[in-house]
């Protein structure tokens, strides 16, 4: 049975760059990098950048269908290198999350 998980890297943009010119560079340059193929144990299903008012700090949640949400290290290894040599920090290991469903009685 395959779940659907919720990986979020937090990125932070070195301080000479504009919040738009980092926003462009992701959704252009870095979401276009991730392998989104599926596997037989699962692939991403979305990308997605949030951020708060601040628009100094960003959080980079990707949506896995499978079972081995880890396994997106691999599918994001391009991106993430595009990323950490643009001079963005991004967090080593993603906080990972499943969605909480209720069933009906």
């Amino acid at each position: 049975m395959s779940e659907e998980w919720f990986l979020v890297y937090k990125l932070t943009p070195p301080s000479e760059m504009k919040p738009e010119d980092f926003v462009r560079f992701v959704q252009e340059e870095v979401f276009s990098a991730v392998n989104a193929h599926p596997t037989r144990f699962g692939g991403i299903a979305g990308l997605h950048l949030l951020t708060t008012d601040a628009t100094d700090e960003y959080f980079w949640v990707i949506k896995y269908s499978g079972l081995a949400p880890l396994k997106v290290t691999s599918d994001i290894a391009d991106a993430s290198r595009k990323l950490k040599s643009s001079g963005v920090l991004m967090s080593e290991t993603p906080k990972v999350y499943n969605e909480v469903s209720m069933t009906q009685p």
